[in-house]
């Protein structure tokens, strides 16, 4: 590997993390850790239930009739899709642009070094405005509505909190701030050492990022609104001003961003106070947030209020003579805690059944990368509620068992009914 690495790099100018650019230091490891840790408390703790929403404001739900994904199995394979795309999305800045290029390619474990601690640190910050205002934006996922009709009522995503996680979109945001790291990384430190090829990087990383974003309106996961906030959030800062992230100067009173440049390349160029430019963007966020969360938007065939429960009027199921299966987890829960995961997240964790299958059979369905690695065994029985001579209206019961991945199916249980 390494002899092979010098090879191909032997006609390449030597890829160095020049003296005039600020280091990774504690003041950043600390920025990082308290990040994470923020990331991972708001991925626990349940949004506000005061504070919930429902429903759609401004061009949300034109948007969502227009992109929504007409079928539950359409659905199901956009949000697989769009999950996917994140996972490799987060997993290129470190194990592409860090290990293989920085360390591996071009031979220089230092700036591996420094690439992947500010790949962590920019994530983390993202991590932490997508979570904590997530937690108290409190807002229902599109899909919320259907619960108790398109998607089973005591399913997964109708039961738990992610259910009330829908402003903003944390696959949007993760996406667009890791394509702003790699467009980083390959603009301003050439890391493949060809123009046209990091130029295609950076490309392809905004259409995965854009194309991540789309599907979670697509798969009925967020709403325009959130996708857009989300997108925003994570492109706030221009490429340049990214690579690295914002240092503090030798006085620790200003911290600027000094740019990075190919090697050879001596140049500071300070771009201001990062602090009060973070500030502004932090209210800026708030601002929307409110603007959005508060905004006049209703649905519901009774005309209640958008915050009243009461709106909750779902359509009539397509799928009355199906057993749907249990939907997984939403990844954007996965990806807020800390990124575990993220590499096994791509590849097999998404290759699972999906199908809907017809009464009496047993269905499966991977359940989640954020510490519930079962798979579930349910089976559906139709049963008969005991009114005069039994003959009451035919009710659908699903008892569900988990199981063990490497082990055998367990027995469908037996009623005491």
């Amino acid at each position: 590997m390494a002899l092979g690495g010098e090879q191909l790099r032997k006609n390449l100018p030597e890829l160095v993390w020049s003296r005039s650019y600020a280091r990774f230091g504690a003041v950043n490891t600390i920025v990082m850790l308290l990040g994470g840790a923020t990331t991972l408390a708001t991925a626990i703790v349940p949004p506000i239930e005061g504070n919930r929403r429902y429903g759609g404001v401004l061009f949300d739900e034109a948007a969502r009739n227009a992109l929504r994904a007409p079928t539950a199995q359409g659905r199901y394979i956009a949000r697989d899709t769009s999950d996917v795309l994140l996972s490799l999305s987060l997993t290129y800045p470190f194990f592409v642009d860090a290990l293989v290029s920085a360390w591996w390619f071009r031979g220089n474990a230092d700036v591996a070094r420094q690439i992947a601690l500010i790949d962590a640190e920019a994530l983390a910050i993202t991590g932490t405005l997508q979570g904590v205002t997530n937690v108290i934006a409190a807002r229902e996922r599109p899909y919320g509505r259907t619960c108790g009709a398109e998607t089973p009522e005591d399913s997964i995503d109708c039961t738990t909190t992610g259910r009330y996680r829908s402003f903003f979109s944390g696959h949007a945001a993760f996406a667009f701030t890791s394509a702003g790291l790699i467009c980083s990384h390959h603009l301003y430190l050439g890391l493949l050492g060809n123009r046209a090829a990091d130029i295609s990087t950076c490309v392809a990383s905004y259409l995965g990022a854009g194309a991540a974003a789309t599907l979670r309106i697509v798969g009925d996961n967020h709403y325009a609104t959130d996708v857009l906030t989300g997108s925003v959030v994570g492109a706030a800062r221009p490429p340049r001003a990214m690579a690295p992230l914002p240092r503090f100067s030798a006085d620790g009173l200003r911290r600027r961003v000094r740019r990075p440049a190919f090697a050879g390349h001596e140049r500071r160029e300070p771009h201001g106070d990062v602090l009060s430019a973070r500030a502004h963007q932090l209210v800026g966020v708030a601002l929307l947030a409110s603007a959005l969360l508060h905004a006049e938007g209703a649905y519901g065939a009774d005309g209640a209020a958008p915050n009243d429960e009461a709106s909750h009027t779902p359509r009539p199921s397509p799928f009355d003579s199906l057993v749907e299966p249990e939907s997984k987890r939403s990844w954007a829960e996965g990806s807020r805690r800390l990124f575990v995961g993220t590499t096994l997240d791509v590849g097999f964790l998404y290759l699972r059944p999906r199908g809907a299958v017809g009464y009496g059979k047993p269905h499966y369905a991977w359940i989640g990368v954020d510490g519930n690695p079962t798979i579930s065994a349910c089976w559906t029985a139709t049963l008969r509620s005991s009114g005069s001579g039994g003959d009451g209206p035919p009710t659908r019961v699903a008892t569900c068992r988990a199981r063990s991945v490497v082990g055998k199916d367990p027995a469908p249980p037996t009623s005491s009914l």
